[in-house]
């Protein structure tokens, strides 16, 4: 009798481990701007250079492409598609891009390991019952967290639009990332900017933003396992 209850408990604690400590993250799928249109009702050419974007910032779609509210994580991320018609190479200054807000307060886009550090899985909030297990199921749990961080972060390393030489004839596209005050309720009145340059010549892209943001935010989780506030 008692090596079954030992056996129950064991069975038990893989199981919560199973359960309650996976750490999991879904691919990040962007979607093709060439298909959406009004992109292309919005496409800006200059010196030969065809550009396109969308500002994702409602949930479903933001589930639907990062697996995560990133709104609610005080990011919001836009897809970008470029084109050079042009004979000659041009370069693009994803440095030079930002966001500015209606008081033209600018935001510029985020970096790899900025974006990471935002959406990257806390130990204490996937690990759950994992945790309160102990060290068998602590372990797991931490193997399966460290895991799923290393896809995430290729994940969007992949997905994030490059800088640099763009040849003649010839396509790019990826997501730049944007810092913006979960609060925000409204992109009306802001602005995407982005920078080219062509012969030593820079010229820009100004795109208008609008739309509603869409509540409720997801909690942040801090280290610790508390909520961030």
């Amino acid at each position: 009798m008692g090596f079954n209850m030992k056996k129950l408990s064991l069975f038990f604690l893989l199981f919560s481990v199973l359960v309650f400590g996976c750490a999991t993250h879904s691919s990040i799928n962007t979607p093709d701007l060439a298909s959406n249109s009004d992109c292309l009702a919005e496409k800006q050419v200059k010196n030969d250079v065809e550009v396109m974007m969308l500002a994702i910032h409602d949930k479903q779609s933001l589930k639907s492409y990062f697996d995560e509210d990133l709104i609610g994580l005080g990011i919001l991320p836009v897809k970008v598609s470029i084109d050079n018609i042009g004979e000659n190479p041009c370069f693009i200054g994803v440095e030079y891009a930002h966001i500015a807000d209606p008081n033209d307060a600018k935001s510029p886009a985020l970096t790899l390991e900025e974006v990471y550090a935002q959406t990257s899985k806390s130990y204490w909030r996937t690990a759950g019952w994992g945790v309160a297990f102990g060290l068998l199921g602590a372990l797991p749990s931490a193997v399966n967290v460290a895991s799923t961080n290393q896809k995430i972060k290729a994940d969007y390393e992949t997905c994030m639009l490059k800088d640099g030489r763009l040849p003649a004839k010839t396509h790019t596209d990826g997501t730049l990332f944007f810092a913006i005050d979960e609060k925000t309720e409204s992109l009306d009145d802001w602005t995407f900017n982005i920078g080219m340059d062509r012969d030593g010549e820079p010229f820009y892209f100004v795109f208008d933003l609008q739309g509603q943001v869409e509540q409720p935010r997801i909690k942040k989780v801090a280290d610790d396992g508390k909520d961030v506030k």
